[in-house]
């Protein structure tokens, strides 16, 4: 029952939208999961368990006194939507183009976008509060100290969620060009933040222009992302879509991704911060997901707390700088451990495979706790056509080892480099340039 008794149109558009969703948020984690392995069996109670949704709190933002212009700021209202749905109440955005600041979930809420509603972030800096970094980071990814706060975020909450068929627009214009001429004095906002939060689900909406990273779901448990469709333009600078930070228990599938910079990339924090965070990304899964452009499936650079047993498995990719993309460097220390690329077609792709140990950094050696480790990654079942086959660029110090390929047909008038790469093949064309195990590292190129 609602609140007086009756049943709005929107609230029963939201009633069925938000059971479609649930079931099949259950549906696809037991399909995906089911491919993925052993390893993460134990992870489908977290993830799979539907973030509640109570009809009797729908809270409609334009009865707290939203404009829906795209002109007049709704900040104000919305956060009263946002107060008046407490306890597990949906907020609701019928059709319109709603400007408005930032704005943080809580526990037990859905952020309900109807077909044709539109968020517009500000591009008023008095609007944006400054937040401290994370702590896995000591500081903005571009500044010494703060950061600007997500558009859209939550803190330590429960079973949050984002829903609908409407478009999250971060206006990111204004913010590449101020970040372009040097007048920001902190790091620019992501456009959807979750911090140590458990249970996210983002489902249906369109996401595009964000001022940085796109989806940036920090220190979270059991995050499910599902039918999301991103769009940055090409040239937008760091615009990561999808990047899992130290977090575990994670789908993202049936996506499309275009970005500016990395379509997906799993990270753990940054170098001595990162270690002493200590909080790795661990089991999780990126399935039929659409890679437009972008520079690929990522882990890193920011890897230092570690990133294991992950998989990225049906997906395609389009005109992207990269397919397998692993990135670290002397400083990070930290581990990538346990990565499998398995299923995956490649169109148009500039270099297909790509290991650099010497990303972001021209540190010479480091003591060990700071020297990254790369190990046990397969790839398998990988076709297509690109420029170049792939480079395996591992440290001399910290060789690359159980590097497995199978089945990777890469067309491309260059072929495979490796230093210090270790591992085995089978069916790789170009002819693979991995070492055996026991063979002393060096420099090989086809």
């Amino acid at each position: 029952p609602t609140r007086g008794g009756t049943r709005t149109a929107t609230q029963g558009a939201i009633e069925v939208t938000m059971r479609t969703h649930r079931q099949a948020h259950c549906t696809l984690c037991c399909h995906a999961w089911v491919l993925v392995g052993v390893f993460v069996c134990g992870f489908l109670g977290v993830v799979v368990a539907p973030v509640p949704v109570t009809a009797a709190a729908v809270c409609d933002v334009r009865q707290y006194g939203a404009s829906g212009d795209g002109v007049t700021p709704d900040t104000r209202a919305i956060r009263a939507a946002v107060a008046a749905c407490q306890d597990g109440g949906t907020v609701a955005f019928p059709p319109g183009r709603y400007l408005m600041g930032p704005l943080n979930l809580t526990s037990f809420q859905t952020l309900y976008l109807e077909k044709g509603a539109e968020l517009l972030g500000s591009t008023d800096l008095q609007d944006w509060h400054v937040v401290a970094p994370l702590p896995s980071y000591g500081k903005g990814r571009e500044s010494n100290w703060a950061r600007y706060g997500p558009l859209l975020g939550a803190y330590n909450a429960t079973n949050v969620a984002i829903a609908g068929e409407g478009t999250i627009n971060g206006q990111g214009h204004f913010w590449w060009e101020a970040h372009k001429k040097g007048e920001l004095k902190y790091t620019r906002p992501r456009l959807v933040e979750f911090e140590f939060c458990t249970g996210v689900s983002i489902t249906g909406v369109t996401m595009r222009n964000s001022p940085f990273w796109t989806v940036h779901p920090y220190a979270c448990t059991g995050v499910f992302i599902s039918g999301v469709e991103i769009h940055n333009p090409t040239l937008s600078p760091n615009t990561d879509g999808i990047d899992p930070d130290s977090c575990q228990d994670v789908l993202i599938t049936h996506c499309r991704i275009a970005s500016g910079d990395d379509n997906i990339s799993i990270k753990s924090g940054m170098d001595a911060a990162g270690r002493f965070f200590a909080r790795p990304s661990q089991n999780i899964t990126v399935s039929h997901v659409e890679f437009l452009g972008g520079t690929g499936a990522a882990i890193g650079s920011e890897m230092s707390g570690d990133v294991r047993d992950i998989t990225f498995q049906d997906c395609s990719f389009y005109l992207s700088a990269n397919v397998v993309r692993i990135k670290t460097g002397r400083g990070r220390g930290g581990v990538v451990e346990n990565i499998w690329f398995q299923d995956l077609s490649v169109d148009g792709v500039a270099e297909a495979i790509s290991i650099n140990m010497f990303s972001h950094s021209n540190l010479p050696p480091q003591p060990p706790v700071a020297t990254p480790t790369v190990r046990n990654i397969r790839m398998v079942n990988i076709k297509g056509v690109a420029a170049e086959a792939g480079n395996l660029n591992c440290l001399p110090e910290s060789p690359c080892t159980g590097i497995h390929m199978e089945h990777v047909e890469i067309v491309a008038p260059l072929g495979f480099r490796c230093s210090n790469a270790t591992g085995s093949s089978l069916n790789v064309l170009p002819k693979s340039c991995l070492l055996p195990e026991d063979a002393p590292a060096h420099v090989f190129s086809d």
